[in-house]
């Protein structure tokens, strides 16, 4: 069974969410210390129930958690907030009307 983990990364915290293969509703929802001995302790539960792969928005925290995690065995993802798709409800209205 493969675990899809997607992290909101801030300096103190991180919120976690974890799907599991084939399922629509969050397995695991958490906010976690961004601390290494933390994250790490959460990647190694999550391990021992299957594969993980972990997705995250690029920020100013750098690609030193990726490098972490890769360092446990982990597919990791960094992608550009740029990049997300979003819905049309989402977007930012540019233009200016009094």
């Amino acid at each position: 069974m493969i675990q899809y983990v997607e992290m909101d990364v801030h300096k103190e915290a991180i919120d976690v969410g974890v799907y599991r293969e084939n399922e629509r509703k969050v397995f695991l929802e958490r906010t976690i210390r961004n601390q290494d001995v933390v994250i790490k302790k959460l990647f190694k539960e999550l391990l021992e129930r299957g594969g993980v792969v972990v997705c995250y928005e690029a920020g100013c925290m750098g690609f030193g958690l990726q490098r972490m995690l890769e360092g446990l065995g982990l597919a990791s993802i960094v992608v550009s907030p740029g990049r997300v798709p979003r819905g049309a409800v989402e977007r930012i209205k540019t233009e200016f009307t009094p």
